[in-house]
């Protein structure tokens, strides 16, 4: 990494990233050791899976039974382990849309977010 992608933001290197004529190519991560992993490797971006949340904390498929907070602080955690920018994968949005501006408020390291536009029963 060159000096002055390390004195960026991880949202600016993010931003320049995506700004690249290149396509960029990241690996998922669910917890501190695998985006240290996925840093090493060189990668220049990672993000957090709810899939792999779900089964690392519950031993459980991505079904909607990761609370809010479990989501938080797992974001939190990898976001302070490594200097890449960490994409996260914010399910439905908890809630209404104010609720979904609150999650992006508390994951704040998180550099960007994905939610879905579904219902609850997606899981039935």
């Amino acid at each position: 990494m060159d000096q002055k992608k390390t004195m960026l933001s991880p949202a600016d290197n993010l931003r320049a990233l995506l700004a690249g004529p290149e396509m960029v190519v990241i690996s998922a991560c669910y917890d501190a050791l695998t985006a240290r992993l996925v840093e090493q490797a060189c990668m220049p971006a990672t993000f957090m899976s709810g899939f792999g949340v779900a089964a690392t904390r519950l031993g459980l498929p991505d079904t909607g039974l990761i609370s809010y907070g479990e989501l938080v602080e797992q974001g939190r955690t990898i976001c302070s382990a490594v200097n890449i920018p960490v994409l996260g994968d914010g399910d439905t949005g908890f809630g209404n849309p104010l609720e979904g501006l609150m999650d992006f408020n508390s994951l704040q390291q998180i550099v960007g977010f994905q939610a879905y536009d579904e219902e609850l029963d997606r899981y039935r």
